[in-house]
């Protein structure tokens, strides 16, 4: 008989690379969203570990609303940043370089429709080892502004 067809050597070879293929294929998808999440994790676990609070608020000039920032906890703090609260409901921020811990820092905000701000909060950013960034949640602490 003159019968051509695949051996069946050569039928379990092509097999097993479809399989070594669907196999690298869904490790490089599963490995990418773990990577992404993982640095996510990364500065979300900052946040957690990292905690500024608003001390002084005062309205400076017509213009400008300076807002005293103290690191109260957090040792990868990039920035601390004062978002204060105007009459009407507007929020402006303005941001400082990261204090040491329990030292603080001067936020300046500009009050470009001349409101009177009611109440100052502060929250801060965080940086990783790679230099990946994360501006956290705003901490619950407000105080009123002067």
């Amino acid at each position: 008989m003159n019968e051509k067809g695949l051996s069946n050597i050569i039928a379990t070879v092509l097999i097993v690379l479809l399989a070594l293929a669907a196999v690298a294929i869904v490790w490089t998808v599963m490995n990418n969203i773990i990577g992404d999440t993982s640095e996510e994790i990364s500065l979300t676990n900052l946040c957690v570990l990292s905690e500024a609070k608003p001390t002084n608020c005062i309205n400076n000039t017509d213009t400008e609303v300076n807002v005293t920032v103290q690191l109260v906890r957090g040792d990868n703090v990039a920035k601390v940043i004062g978002i204060v609260t105007f009459e009407g409901g507007a929020t402006a921020s303005g941001e400082a370089e990261g204090p040491k811990k329990l030292q603080t820092n001067l936020t300046k905000i500009t009050n470009t429709d001349k409101k009177t701000p009611l109440t100052a909060k502060a929250t801060v950013v965080v940086q990783d080892e790679s230099g990946n960034t994360k501006t956290c949640d705003e901490y619950t602490t407000e105080i009123q502004c002067n």
